[in-house]
């Protein structure tokens, strides 16, 4: 239990909820000790600053916590939650560039205008008040109207659970990692915790932990701190390992890559999109040292003759035993737009490395390449 100054509990009572469920600080000016001590009052009971309002918003009904913080002047302090709610800015860039709104020839939105009776099953993990599934859902309805939608959320907080199910999503409350998962979901949206208490880089198990939840050929979406790059540890290097492995992508475009986007939601960090598609048969793939090799990323978007291209060589197997040699020439001469995935190269030698592209897709190792810089295209040719 935290106890207010008399100062900070004067000011915090001379407040008002209004009906849009924001406070003002109608006091003036505060020097800046007092004005930190209010907010993080109004943290702790939910609230959020929004500076383009100049006022803390809160998702639902907060009256019963407010009222009792003006008049006692106390509050439970959060447990290290690590919450912190996803800008609506970046919820919907993550939304519209999902493989499954970008791509011709994806494969869950092939199958979904197929047989537009099916269910597609979404999940979204630490879902706190739900921005990723809000932003989803509108954009689902759109493109597919006549396909059923089946939402599960997960979220440990009881507070923002609440929240959820007054939304009328389907939630269970508790760890998402100690999950097990009734079913496989088509797709999966998180905005993860990144660090907590004791367990740093703690987005890694969360995200490997949704993709055990997906479907073979589900796809992933999430925000995650750009720091995952930097591979400077094991947990991250592994999970680049399988980004490459799955042919994934790393979104540094729009909101991601800018401090402020969170900065509203009380974070200051930078971020990235993660696109992965789990395999349909990983077996298929072999195992890929990456030491050695950084990330460097390259703007634009992954062209759908690419992304068909992924699909056949997951469902062929590989494609020395598939397909002969002229077949494979024919299918596999594309271009890559830009590049909206890393780009492996070698730190011995500062020219992109396309080998790994090759041995992900089990070819000969003599991979050529020409890089347009002008226009940042770079042409395959196997």
């Amino acid at each position: 239990m935290i106890k207010l100054s008399p100062q900070a509990h004067d000011v915090i009572k001379s407040c008002t909820l209004d009906e849009q469920n924001c406070i003002r600080i109608t006091e003036g000016i505060l020097d800046r000790g007092l004005y930190l001590e209010v907010a993080s009052a109004f943290k702790n009971i939910g609230g959020r600053y929004q500076r383009s309002i100049d006022a803390f918003v809160f998702d639902r009904s907060f009256h019963a916590s407010f009222s009792k913080l003006q008049e006692t002047g106390t509050f439970n302090k959060k447990e290290a939650l690590d919450f912190y709610a996803t800008p609506n800015s970046a919820a919907e860039y993550l939304i519209n560039n999902l493989p499954l709104f970008q791509m011709q020839h994806n494969y869950q939105a092939f199958k979904l205008r197929q047989d537009p009776g099916l269910p597609f099953k979404v999940l979204e993990p630490s879902a706190g008040h739900g921005a990723l599934v809000d932003a989803f859902v509108a954009r689902f309805k759109k493109e597919f109207p006549s396909n059923p939608l089946w939402i599960d959320c997960v979220e440990i907080d009881p507070v923002n659970a609440g929240v959820l199910k007054s939304k009328g999503y389907s939630v269970t409350e508790g760890d998402f990692l100690a999950c097990v998962p009734d079913h496989p979901y088509d797709l999966v949206l998180m905005n993860p915790p990144f660090s907590l208490k004791g367990q740093k880089d703690c987005y890694v198990e969360h995200v490997n932990h949704a993709l055990y939840m997906l479907s073979p050929e589900g796809d992933l979406a999430a925000i995650v701190p750009k720091s995952l790059l930097d591979a400077a540890d094991e947990k991250r290097f592994s999970l680049l390992e399988r980004i490459v492995r799955s042919k994934g992508a790393v979104d540094v475009d729009g909101p991601f890559n800018q401090k402020d986007t969170f900065r509203e939601s009380g974070a200051n960090v930078s971020t990235i999109g993660l696109y992965l598609t789990k395999e349909a048969h990983p077996d298929f793939l072999p195992p890929i040292d990456l030491h050695g090799f950084e990330v460097e990323l390259m703007h634009g978007a992954l062209s759908d003759e690419f992304v068909r291209l992924q699909r056949n060589i997951a469902s062929l197997g590989p494609a020395s035993d598939q397909l002969t040699a002229k077949e494979f020439e024919q299918k596999a001469s594309f271009i890559l737009d830009g590049a909206r995935k890393g780009v492996f190269v070698d730190r011995k030698n500062p020219t992109p490395f396309f080998k790994i592209v090759a041995q992900c897709c089990d070819l000969d190792s003599r991979t050529m390449y020409q890089e347009t810089k002008k226009d940042k295209q770079i042409q395959f040719n196997f």
